[in-house]
């Protein structure tokens, strides 16, 4: 009987059935010798008769690792040791069966006898005598073409060769003509299956040289691939030229790559090639594609920046401004921006691209993502100066007449500057309780894909942009602003007209002092002072404290001409110079006398 072992790999007792995986196998085994095609003596033969079927179980290697060792040095002694007791070969006849070791030394025991038999009339031993001889012929072909074969691999593994393929057609042509030669004598078959093998052995060898020779080819065409999309950047020409000229790229690349490809197989059919070559394809396919999708990454950043850029200025200019009906306004213009932006993207997306539907929608809506973000940005920027803004357009109102210059206060009676200043400081306050009832709604989360005209259906996502604790803060900010203005007003206002002293005078006084103002200069004790108090004017004008040293001027004067005491000032003045102590006190006694 031939014993038949099958080994079960990382069997492990408590999850696997021993029973039932011998049972599987050996209904497998008995099935299949039911199925095949039997000498007539041999039909009602079963298996059993030819074969004794064993099994063995080898736990897993890594989670049982000492197990696992023994069991497999169990095991090679089953193959090797003919004195262990479960030696597989106990029983056989050496003579007409072989023990895995023994092959060698049986074979080499075959080959002395034919080759000292002189008499070779049996076919048999033709057959082995032509396998034998056919096998020497095809190592000579190999030793034949050698050094050629290590030169083309020296040349192909620093650079691709123009004439890979006629170099590696002359190899294979030399080896097969010197086999020919010499082997078509012997007998067929074993002749025809070392032709074949040799045939196989160079090809392989081809193989190996034709990766090195397809690894240059692509770099080649690699870098000729960059090098064409260099200039290609959508920032510097249309969108549809750079479509234009990525597509002739590509057409142009792949078919020089194509025909480079085709000039390196040397036998159709027989190198493993087309896998080959279809990955580079692939590989300058996506070189393309990643430049491609780079140039649409800018485009549509281009897009976001440029409605982000109006639609940021245009609501930064309606907070200023502190327009009626703001979140009308806002949203208004906000669509009528983003209609165009995409009317233009979808029209280069779709028709120039040639994007799908899905991916076309996907950018539009980055865009307005985009809008919106930058909506809700400037919103949340404008708010922090928002008394900015109040006091900015009553200083319009105020402080302009309606042919746009400054208004001149000494001409203007005290009743008609109440009343001017009382009408802007209503309107700014109207305009703040408008900006207090502002609330600006959308109507899908940021990474949604709502689109305008289904937002009904779901919850909104509001910004309020004043609320009631930040209204009282920047109300009473923006009184106490508006009342310093008014107080200035009054101050340009009751200024007395004095003359001045003639400019010619000054011109004259300089011209006679001339020497005196020269030697005052020079001295140490009058330069240093002066260049000390202009320079502090100087540093208080530019910080934004020039009304400082006007001060000091002013009352300097008041005490040079006797001004010196209390002076009747108005209510309107002490609002604008009242500190939080004195305006809490102000607010109890209002509240008071209410």
């Amino acid at each position: 009987l031939k014993k038949m072992l099958f080994i079960l790999r990382d069997f492990i007792p408590e999850i696997h059935d021993y029973d039932l995986l011998t049972k599987t196998i050996r209904d497998d085994v008995l099935d299949i010798w039911a199925k095949i095609k039997k000498p007539k003596e041999f039909q009602n033969a079963k298996a059993e008769d030819f074969f004794e079927i064993q099994f063995c179980t080898l736990t897993h290697a890594k989670k049982a690792v000492q197990a696992f060792q023994g069991q497999i040095a169990e095991l090679r002694e089953r193959f090797v040791n003919d004195q262990y007791e479960r030696y597989l070969f106990k029983d056989f006849q050496l003579d007409k069966n072989i023990p895995i070791n023994g092959v060698p030394q049986y074979m080499q025991q075959v080959w002395t006898q034919i080759q000292e038999n002189k008499d070779l009339n049996l076919p048999e031993q033709k057959i082995l005598v032509s396998a034998y001889r056919c096998s020497e012929i095809q190592n000579e072909a190999l030793k034949l073409v050698e050094e050629k074969l290590q030169t083309l691999a020296q040349r192909v593994k620093k650079s691709d060769l123009p004439d890979f393929k006629q170099q590696c057609q002359d190899i294979l042509k030399q080896a097969l003509y010197h086999y020919d030669e010499e082997g078509r004598e012997y007998a067929t078959k074993p002749y025809q299956s070392n032709r074949e093998e040799l045939e196989y052995k160079l090809l392989e060898e081809f193989r190996e040289l034709f990766k090195h020779q397809i690894h240059h080819i692509k770099e080649k065409f690699k870098k000729e691939v960059e090098q064409g999309l260099k200039p290609l950047d959508i920032r510097k020409m249309p969108i549809e030229e750079l479509m234009g000229q990525l597509r002739t790229l590509r057409q142009t690349v792949l078919e020089n790559f194509n025909r480079a490809v085709q000039n390196s197989i040397v036998i159709e059919n027989k190198q493993n090639s087309v896998d080959l070559q279809d990955d580079t394809f692939d590989y300058l396919n996506k070189i393309i594609e990643s430049h491609q999708e780079r140039q649409l990454q800018i485009y549509i950043s281009d897009k976001q920046t440029q409605l982000r850029r109006v639609v940021s200025q245009f609501v930064e200019n309606a907070i200023e401004e502190l327009k009626p009906k703001l979140e009308k306004v806002i949203d208004s213009y906000f669509r009528e921006q983003l209609e165009k932006v995409e009317v233009e993207v979808r029209e280069i997306l779709e028709k120039v691209m040639e994007l799908h539907p899905l991916f076309v929608e996907s950018y539009i809506h980055l865009i307005r993502e985009e809008g919106f973000k930058s909506i809700f940005e400037t919103l949340n920027l404008k708010k922090k100066d928002l008394h900015h803004s109040l006091t900015k357009k009553f200083k319009n109102l105020f402080n302009v007449n309606e042919q746009g210059t400054q208004r001149n206060w000494k001409l203007i009676q005290e009743e008609q500057m109440q009343k001017l200043f009382q009408n802007a400081k209503d309107d700014c306050i109207k305009s703040l309780n408008e900006i207090k009832g502002f609330e600006y709604t959308r109507y899908w989360t940021p990474g949604g894909d709502t689109p305008i005209g289904e937002e009904e259906s779901l919850a909104p996502f509001v910004l309020i942009m004043v609320e009631e604790g930040e209204y009282r803060r920047i109300q009473s900010k923006f009184l106490e602003e508006i009342d310093a203005e008014y107080a200035e007003a009054l101050r340009k206002h009751n200024i007395k007209d004095k003359k001045g002293i003639p400019k010619g005078f000054w011109a004259i006084l300089v011209f006679f002092m001339y020497d005196d103002i020269l030697r005052w200069l020079h001295s140490p004790y009058m330069l240093y002072p002066l260049l000390l108090i202009v320079s502090v004017f100087g540093l208080l004008n530019a910080i934004g404290l020039g009304s400082i040293p006007n001060m000091i001027i002013r009352q300097g004067f008041n005490a040079a001409t006797g001004k010196v005491g209390p002076q009747s000032v108005s209510y309107t003045h002490l609002r604008a110079h009242e500190t939080p102590e004195h305006l809490v006190c102000r607010l109890l006694l209002e509240k008071k006398k209410k």
